[in-house]
């Protein structure tokens, strides 16, 4: 078969490398291809006549759609009818990447879990919302960006510069969204669907961010890798039937002619995995570590989302890890210089993937801000890291620029917190953390190294038992405290924790042990700490009929819930008819809300 892949980045240099490993392929065209790929076509990708004239004239059987602007111009519908297949969705389908108002409301209509939002298309109203969210928000532009539409904000100021950029760039009357700022762990995941089945590759994370320790302005993406240690089973399984199928369903409800890839830009959040983004095409440059990593004919893939029998197919990987390390042209995302040669040894150990490069007389040149994928791969994360680098080490070409901690945030080179959680009764928090260690975003953060309880009949001792943490009792029962705190004092001291936990711990912590752990003992606190202090903070925002009480997450002192305060969040009391409303409603929220700011304060 021949086949006929139009775009000319890394992906598209992927898709060529891997379809060309098929038995079932006999040549492959890129359209318009770069320095990387082999017999290029230089046609336009939106020239859909030239290119069906040179498919029919070389007998091409199946065009693979790389880019999203093609999807969206209505390439599949162009082709239908003909006897030239074409992987991707038809146009209707593609606005659930090509608008990102469409991609929400299509989320909210299936039920697929997202971030809250809201849309705008007045610069003052979107302002003043910004400012009730403090600044802390993520304006997206609704239309296609290239992955440089997306603001993540954390102060007004920084809302007001985007929302500026936004209006400059795309004109006054575009419209655009603002959404909650969600908090975790990112993962990309690529299903292969017919519209009705599917079949995903390894999970994977990249790094949109231009900079080191994930700072400065949002790229096209950085680097990757695969596979995602945190992505367990568990994880998949919710990830399945909380936002893969009900996607699937939405596709079928919708009676898209959906032949393609349908990738789900997730954040892991404390409150369960939720969307950021549909992609109605492989994401770049997760294509090029999960490419590398799938064992099975990808062509074999493909044919069954076109011609049926998905469902049997078992998609196959090889062991291992895979890095991706982007070399970019200098000044992108802005403005940068093209032209510069490229070195690249042949004996280089590694997959080179080109993006923004070109040949010119004779010689391979800088043509494009993303400018080569360098992907090594390893027995563990650490030695495809270590084997990436080596590699990019032996490149050269003027202004070269790449971030140096690509696949680092989840190795064991980012060393995970070790956490003591406190608690003297049923625990309820501590399920909640303990959920968010094993399948949530504190997973590649933090392990909880014992539950510890004052209490030996306290029901959360069985919860740790069951997810096989260790637990350790020290009563308190017919014990003086002084002799009490001592014990615990000394146990605290040998297996000294990074962080010490309070999740319905009850008694008050000594001024010794909180010299020996400073700013690093949390507790929540069911009420304002400034307001309220001591026990039953529900029943006291009961008592005082309080239409909006908070809930604390503070630093514990000497004092009674006189720490510094990390964070609050306001919890709707009004219509609560009774204590146990309160105290349901005030649950509720400590639960998702003491993981995300664990989440915020062990990832900083």
């Amino acid at each position: 078969m021949k086949i006929a892949v139009i775009g000319s980045g890394g992906r598209e240099h992927a898709i060529c490398w891997k379809l060309g490993q098929s038995p079932l392929v006999d040549k492959v065209y890129a359209i318009p291809g770069n320095a990387g790929t082999r017999n290029n076509v230089k046609l336009d990708v939106s020239d859909f006549a030239g290119i069906r004239s040179f498919c029919e004239e070389n007998r091409v059987k199946l065009i693979f759609v790389g880019p999203e602007q093609p999807l969206s111009m209505g390439i599949v519908d162009y082709f239908q009818g003909s006897n030239i297949m074409v992987f991707g969705p038809d146009k209707a389908a593609s606005q659930l990447e090509s608008s990102k108002i469409f991609a929400k409301e299509f989320m909210n209509k299936h039920g697929v879990r997202t971030a809250e939002y809201h849309t705008f298309d007045q610069l003052e109203a979107a302002s003043a919302y910004c400012r009730e969210l403090a600044g802390k928000c993520v304006i997206k532009y609704d239309g296609l960006a290239a992955g440089k539409g997306v603001f993540v904000c954390n102060s007004v100021e920084e809302a007001d510069n985007a929302l500026q950029s936004i209006k400059e760039t795309y004109g006054t009357d575009a419209r655009f969204l603002i959404e909650e700022l969600l908090i975790g762990q990112e993962l990309s995941i690529l299903a292969f669907t017919d519209g009705s089945e599917y079949q995903i590759l390894l999970p994977s994370q990249d790094h949109k961010q231009l900079l080191d320790g994930d700072k400065g302005p949002n790229t096209g993406g950085m680097g990757a890798f695969c596979p995602v240690e945190f992505c367990n089973d568990e994880m998949l399984a919710e990830i399945r039937k909380e936002i893969i199928e009900p996607s699937i369903a939405g596709l079928q409800a919708e009676q898209f002619n959906y032949h393609g890839v349908l990738y789900f830009g997730l954040m892991l959040t404390s409150g369960g995995p939720k969307v950021l983004e549909y992609n109605v095409r492989m994401g770049d440059p997760e294509t090029e570590v999960v490419l590398p990593a799938l064992k099975s004919d990808f062509l074999e893939l493909i044919l069954a989302c076109m011609q049926g029998g998905l469902a049997e197919i078992k998609p196959e990987f090889h062991k291992g890890y895979f890095v991706d390390v982007v070399l970019a042209s200098g000044g992108y995302p802005q403005q940068y210089h093209k032209g510069f040669k490229i070195d690249i040894p042949s004996d280089i150990d590694g997959i080179i993937f080109h993006a923004g490069s070109k040949i010119n007389n004779g010689e391979v040149v800088t043509s494009g801000g993303r400018v080569l994928n360098v992907v090594g791969n390893g027995e563990d994360l650490e030695s495809a890291i270590k084997n990436a680098y080596e590699a990019v080490a032996r490149v050269r070409f003027k202004d070269m620029y790449y971030r140096t901690d690509i696949g680092s945030r989840n190795s064991s080179m980012s060393q995970k917190k070790k956490l003591l959680i406190m608690i003297s009764g049923r625990g309820s928090n501590l399920e909640a953390i303990l959920k968010n260690i094993s399948s949530g975003a504190l997973q590649p953060l933090a392990e909880v190294i014992y539950v510890f309880s004052n209490n030996q009949d306290a029901n959360g001792l069985e919860k740790a038992t069951m997810a096989g943490i260790p637990v350790k009792v020290i009563s308190s029962k017919d014990k003086k405290r002084l002799h009490y705190n001592q014990e615990l004092k000394e146990w605290l001291a040998e297996i000294n924790p990074d962080f010490i936990i309070l999740a319905g711990y009850m008694l008050i912590v000594p001024k010794e042990i909180v010299e020996l752990f400073p700013q690093r003992i949390i507790n929540i606190h069911p009420a304002d700490t400034l307001q309220h202090q001591g026990l039953h903070g529900y029943e006291w925002a009961w008592q005082q009929r309080l239409a909006m009480t908070k809930i604390t997450v503070h630093f514990v002192d000497a004092g009674l819930d006189t720490g510094r305060i990390i964070a609050q969040k306001d919890v709707d009391l009004r219509g609560a008819n009774s204590l146990e409303e309160v105290e349901m409603r005030g649950l509720k929220a400590e639960h998702e809300f003491y993981s995300s700011v664990l989440e915020r304060l062990l990832g900083d």
